[in-house]
């Protein structure tokens, strides 16, 4: 029976060492799990402020857009009143050529630059 008595004291020594190993294991991933959810719990709040600064940057993006497209309007607006006031004082200078250098005035120039008469 000594041996019997042996190999089971044997056998229950490697027992508990089975389930130390297995304690210590779990105690390892424990960590883990906890440093896992830290950085979990960090990638949200950066996901969070990122978040929150992209709509930020959103609305600001399409303010400045609806700006430049107002700017562009104005732009194209301005620069068609120009072409047409630069078209009319050439058909005034051409229109006293022809006339043998006759003014231009406001009456005048209506009736030559845009070939009405009043």
């Amino acid at each position: 029976m000594t041996q019997q008595g042996a190999a089971l004291q044997n056998y229950n020594n490697e027992l508990v060492k089975c389930i130390e190993e297995l304690c210590q294991k779990r105690e390892e991933l424990c960590r883990q799990i906890q440093q896992e959810e830290d950085e979990k719990q960090r990638l949200q709040n950066e996901v969070r402020q990122l978040t929150e600064k992209l709509a930020r940057v959103n609305e600001n993006l399409a303010r400045k857009i609806a700006s430049r497209n107002e700017f562009d309007r104005t732009i194209a607006e301005t620069e068609a009143a120009y072409l047409k006031v630069g078209l009319s004082a050439v058909r005034c200078q051409y229109g006293r050529r022809v006339d043998g250098g006759a003014g231009c005035g406001i009456r005048g120039s209506e009736q030559r630059c845009t070939g009405k008469s009043t």
